[in-house]
C-alpha cells in the first residue's frame, strides 16, 4: 500500500511565511555587544603624562577623558598602559616621583576600577623600593622585559 498525498498550498501564502521565519533567526539590532560592559586600555607615552595643566591636547590620559569613561556606563574598567615604544631610563628620580604623583591623581578617581599595565623600564638604581612597589602594586612591572635599543 502506497500513501500519496497532494498538499495544496497557494505560493502567495507561502513566500512571506518563509520571510517571516528567515527574519525570527536573525539577531536583534538591540542586542549587540556595545550594550556589554567592557574594559578600555589607554596607552601612553613618555612625555606625554599629565603635568600641573593636566597634559598636552594628545594625551591618552587627560583627566577629563578619564572622567567621561568613568561615566559611561558600558566601561567596566580603564587600564593605563606604557607604550612599548617608550625608554624610561634617563628619568631622574624627580622624574618618576612626578610619574607616580600623575597617576595618583588619576587612580584616586576610582581606585577600584582604573589600573596599570605595561612594563617601566627604569635606569638600575634611579627608581626608589617605595616607588617600584607602588608601580608594582597599581598593576605595572618594573624592568621585566629587556630594553632593545635600536640605532
Amino acid at each position: 500500500m502506497k500513501l500519496k498525498q497532494i498538499l495544496p498550498y497557494n505560493i502567495r501564502r507561502m513566500i512571506p511565511m518563509l520571510g517571516l521565519g528567515a527574519l525570527s533567526m536573525m539577531p536583534m539590532a538591540s542586542c549587540s555587544d556595545d550594550d556589554e560592559p567592557h574594559d578600555i586600555e589607554l596607552t601612553f607615552m613618555n612625555g606625554v603624562l599629565p603635568n600641573g595643566n593636566w597634559g598636552y591636547d594628545n594625551s591618552a590620559i587627560q583627566i577629563d577623558k578619564i572622567r567621561k569613561h568613568l561615566a559611561d556606563p558600558h566601561i567596566r574598567n580603564i587600564y593605563l598602559k606604557v607604550s612599548e615604544k617608550n625608554d624610561y631610563t634617563p628619568d631622574t628620580k624627580k622624574d618618576i616621583n612626578f610619574m607616580k604623583w600623575s597617576f595618583e591623581q588619576i587612580i584616586n578617581l576610582a581606585p577600584d576600577c582604573i589600573f596599570g599595565r605595561g612594563d617601566f623600564h627604569f635606569a638600575p638604581g634611579v627608581a626608589d623600593p617605595a616607588d617600584s612597589i607602588w608601580f608594582v602594586t597599581h598593576g605595572w612591572t618594573v624592568n621585566q622585559t629587556p630594553v632593545i635599543k635600536v640605532r
